[in-house]
């Protein structure tokens, strides 16, 4: 339900877990680098 009503103010939750963030830190922000340029390339005229 939290989710949805961010995503109606037109923000979008990621997710991951505590153990992706201290063993995959790497993946973890490949993912988010990947989500924020594609909104970004979205958003551009």
């Amino acid at each position: 339900m939290r989710d949805e009503v961010l995503a109606q103010l037109g923000l979008r939750v990621l997710r991951c877990n505590n153990g992706q963030v201290l063993r995959e830190i790497d993946a973890v922000i490949h993912v988010i680098s990947g989500v924020v340029a594609s909104r970004l390339a979205k958003e551009s005229p």
